[in-house]
């Protein structure tokens, strides 16, 4: 990354902590409530808690960086600058609305292309992980050490399920303890989940 860009990065990556927790807290307003689902035109699924984090987040990033364009997953393109944010309030919507925990808010800074940050939180398991270009990973200030091996007859490690997972409406489909990466419904979440010490990423006993 170039060192005159250090110092917005640095300014920035709290920003998008803030956002995406303020993010977080929207989801979990409505998790495990009943929410109409609409689909968009590629017909994946959109409710109005991936509208209220997304809001969340852009009110947060605005009020720091007017200046800077957006890319929303729910609202599109916004501004013009060399400083792009982009935005999934809500990565794992079909998880979301079946009260599953595997979904997250993802956020990133690009200048010119190429991404500065990124910030990645899962509100159900209150863990948030971020990386600086250059500067390392991070979950919750904690150095992401290097990831666990995989059991070569057992596969990646699998999440567990998480005490707050225990919210899930009767009208779930299938088995409610499969916390495969199949089921998981969130690609970053189940992805994170199996490279770091997390306890999203141990196996289930």
């Amino acid at each position: 990354m170039n060192a005159s860009l250090e110092p917005l990065v640095a300014r920035a990556l709290p920003v998008a902590l803030a956002a995406a927790r303020a993010a977080g807290r929207e989801l979990l307003r409505r998790y495990g409530l009943r929410l109409a689902v609409s689909r968009k035109a590629d017909q994946s699924p959109v409710t109005e808690a991936d509208l209220a984090a997304e809001r969340a987040i852009l009110a947060t990033l605005r009020a720091a960086f007017p200046g800077h364009a957006f890319y929303g997953e729910e609202s599109g393109p916004s501004g013009d600058s060399e400083f792009l944010w982009l935005v999934d309030p809500l990565d794992g919507t079909r998880s979301f609305v079946r009260a599953q925990p595997m979904f997250s808010v993802q956020i990133a800074l690009m200048h010119e292309g190429r991404i500065l940050l990124g910030v990645s939180h899962a509100p159900v398991f209150g863990e948030t992980a971020w990386a600086v270009a250059g500067g390392g990973a991070f979950l919750d200030g904690r150095r992401l050490s290097d990831p666990p091996r995989a059991d070569a007859r057992r596969g990646p490690p699998q999440p567990r399920q998480p005490r707050a997972a225990r919210r899930q409406p009767a009208r779930l489909d299938g088995p409610r303890r499969d916390w495969s990466l199949r089921w998981s419904g969130c690609a970053a979440t189940a992805t994170s989940s199996t490279t770091t010490a997390s306890p999203r990423g141990r196996s289930m006993r």
